[in-house]
């Protein structure tokens, strides 16, 4: 079943799934245009939002029924209790408001509806949920709203459109050690073995920034480095005090 049926206690009431007969009839007519889907679901439509307007509080809708699937055995769904989420500290570096458009359904005199679509750019930090965001940005503007889709253009020095493109391995993750390994050492480091790092070499290898020269070393830590043989990139490593063992290796020595 795509829908809950009757029976499923709580489950059958979430607005993930009970807003279906909106959103789906919507989204239906928006591609195939057939306006009878609007027609025969207008009243169960109606009846669902008049639903709705029971589980408003003066923040806006709350998050009954599973929320985000709720706990594992689904014991709060169940007995259809508000899901509190946790506050978590993020960081929103900038937002670009890029385009704000009126979309509009008005075929007859008895069917007729207007939203807003807001698209947006947003340069934030890991842990940010860009649908709560949106959920927010509603709240701030007096009304409710969802998000209806995300593109995500950025991850770190990765960006979208680089996507499809040959990638130099050596270039894609920087300011992490570097060093060189013996070339009687490589058959052991391809099976796994940890080996011991050198430093001190004909590529000069270093650390690629002052803070992380600076850094002390941890026998303990482990750390991402870059791996060379004979001045020739071969991989990444992992990095564990005066030894190192293989991550990801493109080539032998």
């Amino acid at each position: 079943n795509v829908l809950p049926v009757p029976g499923m206690g709580s489950f059958y009431d979430i607005i993930g799934w009970g807003s279906t007969c909106i959103l789906g009839t919507y989204w239906h007519y928006m591609f195939y245009g057939d306006k009878k889907i609007i027609e025969d679901n207008y009243d169960a439509g109606m009846r669902y939002l008049e639903h709705l307007k029971t589980k408003v509080t003066e923040k806006g809708f709350i998050n009954h029924g599973l929320g985000d699937w709720g706990n594992p055995k689904n014991e709060l769904a169940r007995e259809n209790k508000e899901i509190e989420r946790t506050p978590r500290k993020i960081n929103i570096a900038k937002i670009e408001l890029l385009k704000i458009e009126n979309v509009n359904v008005n075929e007859n005199a008895n069917l007729s509806w207007q939203s807003i679509e807001i698209t947006y750019k947003v340069q934030c930090s890991k842990g940010t949920y860009i649908r709560t965001l949106s959920e927010d940005i509603a709240e701030k503007l007096g009304t409710v709203g969802y998000m209806s889709y995300l593109r995500r253009t950025r991850v770190g020095d990765f960006k979208i459109e680089d996507a499809g493109k040959l990638i130099d391995m050596e270039n894609i993750i920087n300011n992490i050690p570097k060093y060189e390994i013996k070339e009687k050492n490589i058959s052991q480091l391809i099976n796994g073995v940890k080996v011991r790092k050198q430093q001190e070499n004909n590529i000069n290898v270093e650390k690629n920034n002052k803070n992380i020269e600076n850094k002390k070393q941890d026998a303990k830590k482990s750390e991402l480095c870059k791996l060379y043989c004979n001045n020739k990139f071969i991989g990444y490593g992992i990095s564990e005090g005066e030894f190192v063992k293989r991550d990801i290796l493109m080539e032998s020595c």
